[in-house]
């Protein structure tokens, strides 16, 4: 029994030390001593700073001066759309 908690301790060293994770791309605008943030959400594969999300980001962060984020959205077999200024 013992043997076998050691085989599976170091089974779950192994795994876990070979596991990772990456930020996703993402925009921010600061919005200095402001105390209020805005999250955006949009839809699958699309960029942060969409037709809508970055004109409604820009929006809050220039007329309500809040931190604003949006984070891309990962999904498996999106295509992200080629983004746009």
């Amino acid at each position: 029994m013992r043997r076998l908690k050691t085989l599976l301790g170091a089974l779950m060293l192994l795994i876990a030390g070979t596991a990772s994770a990456q930020m996703p791309a993402g925009e921010y605008l600061d919005g200095g001593n402001s105390k209020v943030a805005a999250i955006l959400a949009h839809g699958q594969g699309l960029t942060p700073d969409g037709n809508v999300v970055g004109p409604l980001r820009r929006s809050l962060h220039r007329e309500l001066a809040i931190h604003t984020l949006s984070l891309r959205s990962l999904c498996a077999g999106c295509y992200a759309v080629t983004r746009r200024r």
